[in-house]
């Protein structure tokens, strides 16, 4: 018998219950996903009947829920500071606590600005691209150990019209940037990354979306502040005076990082705490040597 939208969201909602706290609303998203509309179109349609590959794809998509799959690969989209981004699971799938370091990197660029940003393992491009979108004076440069991960970052910047600005390079943080990059004939304003910080033997890694993503995006190994150490080694070959760099770290490494910024020439030295209290954000100015 066919099923209606209905129907079959209060289906979707119960078999979702347990695996989700927000069955109801990932239901929809589900269908919505099958059916390529959003979710006003199946309140104002609930009364129309699915097809049998409709029903079927949607069922589908239900077994891939609850067998622990994330949302986001399953409808291959996610949202992030307002624009809808592509994702699968070559990247890491962007979490809303990074809003954050977008909100300082614009908080620390004049609107008016010609600048350029750097932004390191950028995964599906979320910040680079949230940047761009608000600031149409940036110009981005982005690298990734991922092919993959570029390849989707480079669809994500032509979805939004923002591939003008960007420019995509393969390999491991500023090593990727070609040879008129290095070290720093175009110097950056400033550099950002939320790069891989979670230490391998960590439980969080076999929890939740974490065991579907990417190790390569999640843990830098046995030493969980290994990708923060190359960064800020780095960083002042690559910035101008007066340029900024902004890192996003776990809830425990607030402290230790600080203790990597003990050169000089690192001033304005803060951290920011994201929408739960959880430390989380590290911005530093570098100003050369006297």
């Amino acid at each position: 018998m066919p099923t209606s939208i209905a129907a079959a969201l209060t289906a979707g909602q119960q078999q979702l219950r347990g695996i989700s706290d927000v069955a109801a609303l990932e239901a929809r998203s589900l269908l919505a996903s099958v059916l390529d509309c959003d979710s006003s179109h199946l309140i104002a349609h609930d009364d129309v009947l699915l097809s049998a590959s409709q029903h079927a794809a949607y069922s589908q998509a239900l077994q891939r829920r609850a067998s622990g799959q994330p949302l986001a690969y399953i409808v291959g989209w996610r949202e992030f500071y307002g624009l809808q981004l592509q994702v699968n699971p070559a990247v890491l799938i962007p979490r809303p606590e990074t809003e954050l370091l977008v909100d300082l990197a614009l908080s620390l660029l004049p609107a008016t600005a010609v600048a350029r940003v750097l932004d390191l393992g950028t995964g599906s491009g979320a910040i680079a691209l949230a940047l761009l979108n608000q600031r149409a004076q940036l110009h981005a440069v982005a690298t990734d150990l991922s092919a993959d991960a570029l390849r989707l970052a480079a669809a994500n910047a032509r979805q939004h019209g923002l591939d003008a600005r960007v420019k995509w390079y393969q390999g491991s943080w500023y090593q990727a940037l070609p040879a008129t990059q290095q070290p720093a004939r175009q110097p950056f304003e400033l550099i950002v990354s939320n790069p891989p910080y979670v230490a391998a033997d960590d439980v969080h890694l076999l929890q939740g979306d974490c065991r579907h993503e990417p190790q390569l995006a999640l843990t830098p190994g046995a030493d969980d502040l290994a990708s923060y150490r190359a960064i800020i080694a780095g960083a002042a070959e690559h910035l101008q005076a007066g340029g900024w760099l902004l890192l996003e770290h776990g809830h425990d490494q607030r402290d230790r990082l600080l203790q990597l910024f003990a050169a000089t020439h690192w001033q304005q030295l803060r951290t920011h705490d994201d929408l739960a209290g959880i430390a989380r954000v590290i911005v530093a100015q570098y100003q050369p040597d006297q």
